[in-house]
């Protein structure tokens, strides 16, 4: 997020969590908060909770005319007397951090410490502990977490997205000093989420999906050196799962993303102590079912160009071409989002439906049994899956799937 503080009591800025919104309360400051489309529910939620206002940045990507600092510079320049705190380039960031932070944790372990494990995201936290931990303790040695498709852990590399909130970007911030930390360690977003989750199972820690980043490369960075027991490791916990309770925490959200697998999904949410075993719909798989074969429009259509056919469809998947294809979508776009727009003024019928379109949606795959993705709906007005054999995406809905479950049933009378 960003958030600034104004004159009359009024800001914005670019923040990791929700210390911004927190702050403003605290000091009588009204916050415009600018977030990433990744950014969890629950986290606008509070954001709004708290009195903020919320803009959201077109692109998961920071640099970038649809990134978040771009936002963040329109926004500051349109409202004067703004004060834009930017913490991934302000210099009290690191220094609060070299002043508190690394106290603390060099007092509560005594002095004794020999690893010190965090990621990045302004790069405050591991630039200004890590700089004072080295020169109270000139053995350690500070290792940077970073996510996969991230380039802070890697400058120079290719971004590309990844699920994982908070940490990791498509540059490197300028409060985040590479000469401070020694060695950069990788983790997957399945790595982190699966991590995080077993956090709170064993040890009833509520942490986010970050947090379970940083752990899997302190306990994998152990495990390939064999680490005596006499070795410390210090391992910074920097979120709570608080904020994705829709997300990592969630059992749908994990197998429509993929980071579970349908039998696994099947033992976490329908455990056989609650369902019976022998499910309506166990018999069948998603591909069966007559769904809505979705429309395809093209990336560089208006609003008004398709706002007939978003009447007609309510739902169309978005692409360079306007055809069905294997890799191709871009996103898809809803007759809800286009309506929200529109009659809000925010969008005209002459604006792109880029500015409308979601890129962060998800396909299940067609072999899917229909009695898994019956509690999917549960939360869902419907699901998309895309057929194997034409390619084409296939929307799915409560009533074609109780249409396919009655006609079964039908035949077992």
């Amino acid at each position: 997020f960003f958030f600034f503080f104004f004159k009359q009591k009024t800001a914005y800025e670019i923040a990791q969590r929700l210390v911004g919104s927190e702050m403003c309360i605290r000091d009588r400051y009204k916050a415009i908060m600018a977030v990433l489309p990744k950014t969890s529910q629950e986290k606008t939620d509070l954001i709004q909770g708290f009195g903020s206002d919320l803009v959201r940045a077109k692109a998961n990507a920071s640099k970038g005319p649809d990134g978040v600092f771009a936002l963040a510079e329109k926004v500051s320049k349109d409202l004067p007397g703004s004060w834009y705190a930017s913490q991934f380039m302000n210099p009290a960031n690191p220094v609060t951090h070299y002043t508190s932070t690394s106290e603390e944790i060099f007092d509560q372990c005594e002095g004794k410490i020999d690893y010190f494990f965090m990621s990045a995201g302004t790069g405050g936290t591991i630039t200004g502990t890590g700089r004072k931990l080295k020169e109270k303790i000139p053995a350690i040695k500070i290792f940077g977490c970073d996510p996969v498709g991230s380039v802070i852990g890697s400058p120079g590399g290719i971004f590309w997205p990844f699920k994982v909130e908070g940490v990791g970007y498509d540059f490197v911030p300028a409060n985040c000093d590479l000469k401070v930390i020694d060695e950069w360690f990788k983790f997957y977003d399945k790595d982190a989420f699966d991590t995080a989750r077993r956090l709170m199972k064993t040890e009833g820690l509520m942490c986010g999906g970050s947090a379970g980043g940083i752990l899997w490369c302190a306990i994998d960075y152990a495990k390939k050196n064999k680490l005596p027991k006499d070795k410390r490791l210090v391992v910074v916990l920097p979120d709570t799962c608080r904020n994705y309770l829709t997300k990592y925490i969630n059992n749908e959200w994990l197998l429509e993303y993929g980071f579970i697998t349908e039998d696994l999904y099947r033992k976490y949410a329908m455990e056989t102590s609650l369902f019976p075993e022998k499910r309506y719909g166990d018999d069948l798989q998603l591909k069966e079912l007559t769904g809505k074969v979705l429309k395809v429009v093209k990336l560089d259509q208006t609003i008004g160009e398709i706002w007939k056919t978003l009447k007609e469809e309510n739902v169309v998947m978005v692409n360079a071409t306007g055809e069905a294809s294997e890799d191709s979508y871009k996103g898809l776009v809803t007759s809800k989002d286009a309506l929200s727009v529109i009659s809000t003024g925010k969008l005209s019928f002459k604006d792109k439906i880029e500015k409308i379109m979601k890129t962060d949606f998800c396909l299940l795959s067609d072999t899917l049994k229909v009695s898994t993705v019956g509690k999917v709906l549960e939360t869902r007005e419907y699901i998309l899956i895309k057929n194997t054999a034409t390619k084409m995406i296939v929307l799915i809905s409560p009533s074609s799937i109780m249409e396919k479950l009655e006609a079964t049933a039908a035949k077992q009378i």
